[in-house]
């Protein structure tokens, strides 16, 4: 259970940085710039692009508001881990 837990918190924070890279990315210091767009710390921004780590719930919350392109990465993200559960939303309103 935990190489399935820890190849999807990979997976997470390499799809959540390529995302971030594809909008900050353009910028000559995209940590700083992300960094100052949602009010957080330029390391732990850094971070997230180099997909060290994913930032926790209310900063991707704030990413997701910010730009429709992450807000797409992590509900096809979330879609993935239902499939691979072998469950769908309506599963969970029935």
């Amino acid at each position: 259970m935990h190489a399935v837990a820890d190849n999807f918190t990979t997976t997470v924070s390499e799809r959540l940085a390529d995302a971030l890279r594809r909008r900050w990315g353009v910028f000559r210091s995209p940590a700083k710039m992300l960094a100052r767009a949602i009010g957080h710390d330029p390391r732990a921004c850094q971070n997230w692009l180099s997909a060290n780590n994913a930032p926790h719930l209310a900063h991707v919350i704030e990413l997701m508001a910010d730009d429709p392109h992450v807000e797409e990465v992590i509900l096809d993200l979330v879609r993935d881990r239902r499939a691979a559960r072998g469950k769908s939303h309506a599963d969970d309103h029935a």
